[in-house]
């Protein structure tokens, strides 16, 4: 096996949560919820937690709605001819490759819910003349080639940020009344703060503050959140105070109806410490 087959091996392990060379895998959620960055720029990089390995996005063109964004990874030992490398100070390494290849669009309540991990400098730029066709990657910025190991990793990464686009699909299809689902680390923090609390009881369905009314249907296991006509249309953030975490934001752009799902009753729960700040 050569080293760039091994090192996609140890990837792949790592994605699914084996163990390497014997060494169980043992992934830590930073401390990310409150800080988060609001509105996305671009420039910006987000850390989206998983059960095992984070995906790293990174924010090309933004809107009041959605980013454009491309995945950038750590492993540029497996870069291709179709990545950039560039440099991003973080603490697992410096130099990483941005996938120009694997560019999608993502709801930008995604990015709200996720992590803020820092920001490029002037290299993106670079990127958005490169995405629209008006420069190429310079030599010694790129990967070599495009074997077949590259293509797996390809593959792989492709299959990771599936869930991501086909978010934008289903935001599409409900422009009238978006439906959002929260990401799995939010869900996790949630159902603990409704289990801590029990701020509102058992049998209640509905839950409402200064901000609108919180409708829970828990046969369809989701709530519809309807704001009062002082915040509609307004651009804002949606978010709970949560005892553990502080702030955890659900949700960022214009304020209309919005459906969550997913929600079970303990999340319902935590409602009741819904926040709204409108962005002027």
């Amino acid at each position: 096996m050569g080293v760039m087959e091994k090192i996609l091996e140890d990837y792949v392990n790592a994605v699914e949560g084996k163990d390497i060379d014997g060494v169980p895998i043992s992934v830590l959620t930073p401390e990310i919820y409150s800080k988060g960055k609001l509105p996305p720029e671009p420039g910006d990089v987000y850390e989206i937690p998983t059960r095992t390995l984070p995906i790293y996005l990174l924010v090309i063109k933004t809107d009041d709605h959605f980013s454009d964004v491309v995945p950038i990874n750590s492993l540029v030992e497996l870069a291709s001819k179709r990545d950039f490398l560039l440099s991003f100070p973080h603490p697992e390494r410096d130099v990483w490759m941005a996938e120009l290849d694997l560019l999608f669009t993502i709801p930008n309540y995604i990015l709200a819910q996720a992590g803020y991990a820092g920001s490029l400098g002037e290299d993106i730029h670079l990127i958005k003349e490169i995405l629209a066709g008006e420069n190429k990657i310079p030599e010694g910025r790129r990967g070599f080639g495009y074997k077949e190991v590259q293509k797996l990793f390809k593959k792989i990464e492709s299959e990771r940020i599936k869930p991501l686009v086909e978010e934008t699909f289903k935001v599409v299809m409900n422009v009238e009344v978006p439906t959002i689902v929260l990401l799995p680390h939010v869900r996790s923090i949630l159902e603990s703060e409704g289990k801590l609390r029990f701020a509102a009881s058992a049998e209640s369905r509905i839950i409402s503050n200064r901000y609108g009314d919180v409708l829970f249907n828990q046969e369809k296991s989701e709530i519809t959140i309807v704001f009062k006509d002082e915040f509609k249309g307004k651009e804002g953030v949606v978010s709970l105070e949560t005892q553990k975490k502080g702030k955890v934001v659900l949700y960022y752009g214009i304020l209309q109806t919005l459906v969550i799902q997913g929600i079970s009753p303990e999340i319902f729960r935590s409602m009741e410490f819904l926040h709204v700040e409108t962005v002027e």
